[in-house]
């Protein structure tokens, strides 16, 4: 018995939406787009905000765990995408499922974010033993992007207590290298504030300065490696080699970039289940999670099983080891 996760909730939006029709709207050569092999997402209606997503996740986790919610001591929450502007969100989870008890923590990231979630949940289980069950909410509602992946809407939570006996953490690395200023809201900071004469049409999204210069100078030429090397100094703390993991989880990019790394990693490349992103695209640093309920009911995953799994953004990566 150990620190390790006792469920995992997933909730979807009803619509499925064809990437054909995205990569049309947004112009996408179709050399790009059969690159990127992806073929459905998921699509939120105006009423499934990542708030509702996120709590029913929450719900079912805590089904799933059969942990009552006023036995939540810990909420960790991420939305990047919320519906309103400074929300947090882990207090209107924590009000909406009845955690009564839970102190509530926000984190603010991108697909990165869940692996400092971890971390977190992880640490505080370790460190205070009246800590029993840390309840993790991850949603977003980013559809419609084309760059560098399809990217859908979803929401997925996990329950981490120091009594799994399934899915428990045996190892957890967390690298970095520069942190590179790729995509910025340059309008609306401290640096340029709003002002009368401020020009901005269209979304956020459509304001967003991406940097494909600073993308090929800086992430591009490591990625296969930084990737690469976050699982496998986790496999190294552990005592095990890349070569002993049953099955490797990782965010979503593009399908062949899941490939590529498998290669890399000098191993079969169905040990990584790629052919979920044909039907789901990416929702976030969630994917990992997402994946693993899927690989678990479809049978892919089996008790014993040694599990390797990535997070990563941005050149922040974490990789980490759970046994099944």
């Amino acid at each position: 018995m150990g620190i390790g996760i006792a469920s995992i909730g997933v909730e979807l939006p009803k619509n499925k939406v064809p990437t054909s029709v995205i990569a049309e709207k947004a112009g996408l050569p179709k050399k790009i787009y059969d690159r990127l092999e992806c073929i459905e997402i998921w699509q939120a209606q105006p009423e499934e905000d990542p708030t509702t997503l996120g709590v029913h996740s929450a719900r079912k986790a805590l089904e799933e765990a059969s942990v009552k919610p006023e036995d939540v001591d810990l909420i960790i929450a991420n939305c990047w995408n919320a519906e309103y502007h400074m929300w947090q969100f882990s207090a209107k989870v924590q009000d909406e499922v009845g955690a009564i008890n839970s102190t509530t923590l926000d984190i603010y990231g991108g697909c990165n974010a869940l692996g400092a979630m971890l971390l977190i949940a992880y640490d505080q289980l370790r460190a205070d033993e009246t800590l029993e069950n840390v309840l993790i909410v991850c949603s977003e509602q980013l559809s419609g992007g084309t760059f560098p992946q399809f990217i859908g809407d979803g929401a997925c939570s996990i329950v981490l207590n120091r009594k799994a006996n399934q899915l428990q953490l045996k190892e957890f690395v967390q690298i970095t290298d520069k942190l590179p200023e790729l995509g910025l809201l340059e309008k609306g900071g401290t640096k340029v504030p709003f002002t009368n004469e401020t020009e901005f049409n269209g979304s956020i999204w459509e304001n967003v300065k991406f940097n494909m210069d600073k993308f090929k100078k800086e992430i591009k030429p490591f990625v296969y490696n930084m990737t690469a090397e976050a699982l496998q100094i986790a496999c190294d703390k552990y005592g095990c080699r890349v070569e002993d993991l049953d099955r490797i989880f990782m965010v979503h990019q593009q399908k062949y970039f899941s490939l590529e790394l498998m290669k890399h990693l000098g191993v079969p490349e169905d040990k990584t289940p790629a052919h979920y992103i044909e039907k789901a695209g990416h929702f976030g640093g969630h994917d990992v999670f997402i994946t693993l309920k899927w690989a678990i009911e479809d049978g892919l995953v089996k008790k014993g099983d040694l599990l390797g799994c990535i997070i990563f953004g941005q050149m922040e990566f974490y990789g980490f080891i759970l046994e099944y």
